[in-house]
């Protein structure tokens, strides 16, 4: 009698899997992509875990990080798989206990792909792990998909002809368009469709802020003409009473106050609503108006 010793691991086949070749190199536009795939024999005992993930250091990481990634839906696992030849002893058929059973020879795995586009296409690898009970000679895969440019949303030929592109928006991870074209969404936040907006839509904030200053030229214009009445009662009615006070008190010189008739048109400004930095900008274009108007009312 004699006895041979071999490495450990001998005779136990690494296993082998197919994998669903139709999507490497494939074009994505979903917001979840998966792999399927079979296991083909080397699941002796029916502890055949499979791991895929965006990005081969994710394999390397703690249990707890790995759990938060699973969250995250940037890394999955699939483990206990049988092959055809173990499942009559693995299977979930089989008479051993169920912690000790497969889940079957097939697997799927998905991961969360939505925030990986952006406003250009991108090539995207998904990792593969393949190992057997306690993580031995693992065997590793990857397949390659495109991701389209905003999860494949297309321009009109109006918006193409007018060399319109995508903008990315960094901060809402969502493509959107220049002025005058409206992208739209569904309650999920993917875009349905892009129109162009009429003239008068596409300028409403610009046409808003014109509004308002054709408001300011006819209101502040309106109390232009006011304060040049006001003006001029105000110095009609100073001359009356400066001879009054004249022939009552001789010998005593009467200063009379007038208000500068530019910072009355300011305060009648203000007194409408309108901001004094704005009111005093707009007054300062008359200002060599008020100029004269105060010289003349010194000569008087």
């Amino acid at each position: 009698m004699y006895f041979v010793v071999v490495p450990e691991g001998f005779g136990d086949e690494e296993p082998d899997i197919q994998f669903d070749s139709n999507l490497n190199h494939s074009r994505v536009v979903d917001d979840w992509v998966f792999v399927s795939g079979s296991v083909l024999s080397g699941a002796e005992r029916g502890d055949v875990s499979v791991e895929m993930a965006f990005d081969s250091n994710a394999f390397n990481q703690s249990s707890l990080v790995r759990y938060g990634m699973r969250d995250d839906f940037t890394w999955n696992q699939s483990d206990d798989l049988c092959d055809d030849e173990s499942m009559p002893d693995y299977g979930p058929n089989s008479n051993i206990p169920e912690t000790q059973k497969c889940a079957g020879t097939d697997f799927t795995l998905g991961l969360k792909i939505k925030d990986q586009y952006s406003n250009e296409s991108n090539r995207v690898h998904l990792w593969l792990k393949v190992s057997e009970g306690d993580g031995r000679n693992p065997i590793y895969h990857y397949i390659i998909i495109n991701l389209a440019a905003c999860s494949g949303a297309t321009l009109p030929d109006e918006a193409v002809n007018e060399e319109v592109e995508w903008i990315w928006n960094a901060a809402t991870k969502q493509c959107e368009l220049p002025d005058g074209w409206e992208v739209q969404r569904d309650e999920n936040g993917n875009i349905t469709g892009v129109n162009k907006q009429s003239e008068e839509k596409s300028s409403g904030s610009g046409g808003g802020f014109m509004e308002d200053n054709m408001i300011l030229v006819i209101g502040g214009g309106l109390g232009l003409v006011i304060i040049i009445l006001l003006s001029v009662l105000i110095l009609g009615k100073g001359d009356d009473e400066e001879a009054q006070f004249s022939a009552s008190a001789a010998g005593h010189q009467v200063g009379a106050v007038q208000m500068d008739p530019m910072e009355a048109y300011v305060q009648q400004l203000i007194a409408q609503g309108y901001p004094e930095e704005t009111a005093r900008t707009y007054a300062a274009q008359y200002a060599a108006h008020f100029q004269q108007q105060a010289a003349a009312g010194y000569q008087q």
